[in-house]
């Protein structure tokens, strides 16, 4: 793959990729920054829009059975000046919800409760997957996957919808029509928002995490490789993790099951592709060794032959050069002679005059 297909991949792609295929690690650790951010982001809004998706129409669907037991069980209340209050003497009341949505519902407006009390029915409320406190000025809401609550007051939480005032008639009738449609919306943008913002956070903890055991994994299989790039190939490998994070958080909400020790499985997946993938890069290392010795070998050879080819044209064009030398020593040789005996010819009749 060069690079102008993987500037090319879109997210599916990089999704698939990150998946199945190990070899692809190293460029998908080469791209920019920016780039692993936003596939990471992609990615947590997918997983966010489902779950909140499921917790909404869950939500929904279990919203009458709340408001058939406020209007037939709880003692009448009402909002007004930004404050609520129950006309019971027995507070708190707990509404404990046995395989429902909502396991538990927590009405506390009393003006002089302390904040030790408050804390102690936060930490009751913590103690379920889903549950509503109610106090006489805030609300707070525990939703499924964090022990942190999430808290609201009345002031803010009721100007969304322009509410003043009610009662308890108010709120039966007002989840009677399509106003349920509307809760059910704004209970799916906070679901959004905080657990997006959750997710995020966790996630990115964890490409941290990752990218520095991987890090160091490297070093001990002797690559060089840098902490931002594995940090790079962390996000990729967190891929599977989180879609399995949320066909379990899915799962969870609608049945209940839960599993043991998930978080463990989810990092230990993870960097199980984290090695996987530093192991191809190795053995990529490796070959590309192996080949560069077999060139520098075939060069080698390839040099030797040359340099014995040029050795043995030196020598002949020598040998050539000698027997020229030769011959041509030879050809003067026979003219000194032949000049001699000329000389010799030409002398003699002159000593017979004499």
């Amino acid at each position: 793959m060069n690079e102008k297909t993987q500037k090319e991949m879109n997210f599916f792609q990089k999704m698939l990729a990150s998946i199945k295929d190990f070899e692809k690690y190293p460029i998908l650790a080469s791209q920019h920054f920016t780039k692993v951010v936003s596939y990471l982001i992609i990615l947590i809004l997918f997983m966010t829009v489902i779950c909140g998706l499921v917790f909404s129409i869950q939500m929904y669907q279990k919203m009458g059975q709340v408001i058939s037991y406020i209007d037939k069980e709880l003692p009448n209340l009402y909002y007004e000046n930004n404050e609520l209050t129950v006309e019971s003497g027995e507070q708190p009341i707990k509404i404990a919800i046995d395989d429902e949505l909502i396991q538990k519902i927590i009405i506390d407006t009393s003006k002089d409760l302390s904040q030790e009390n408050i804390e102690e029915e936060k930490d009751e409320l913590k103690q379920n997957q889903v549950g509503i406190l109610l106090l006489n000025d805030k609300m707070y809401f525990k939703l499924t996957q964090s022990n942190e609550l999430i808290e609201y007051t009345y002031e803010d939480f009721f100007a969304i919808y322009g509410i003043e005032k009610f009662q308890k008639s108010d709120i039966v009738n007002y989840f009677s029509g399509n106003n349920m449609i509307i809760l059910t919306i704004a209970f799916f943008i906070t679901y959004f928002i905080y657990f997006f913002m959750f997710n995020m956070i966790m996630v990115m903890m964890y490409a941290l995490f990752l990218g520095i055991a991987g890090y160091l994994t490297a070093v001990a299989l002797r690559l060089r490789l840098k902490i931002s790039a594995m940090i790079k190939m962390a996000v990729y490998a967190l891929t599977l993790p989180t879609i399995l994070l949320t066909i379990y958080t899915v799962i969870n909400q609608v049945t209940g099951f839960t599993i043991t020790y998930f978080d463990i499985m989810y990092i230990t997946v993870a960097y199980i592709y984290m090695i996987a993938a530093l192991f191809i890069i190795k053995s990529d290392i490796i070959k590309k060794q192996q080949e560069l010795t077999m060139i520098i070998e075939e060069q080698a050879k390839i040099a030797a032959q040359k340099q014995a080819e040029e050795e043995q044209k030196e020598k002949e064009r020598q040998e050539k050069e000698e027997a020229e030398r030769r011959k041509k020593r030879e050809e003067e040789k026979k003219k000194r002679e032949k000049k001699q005996d000329e000389q010799k010819g030409t002398d003699s009749p002159q000593a017979d005059n004499v």
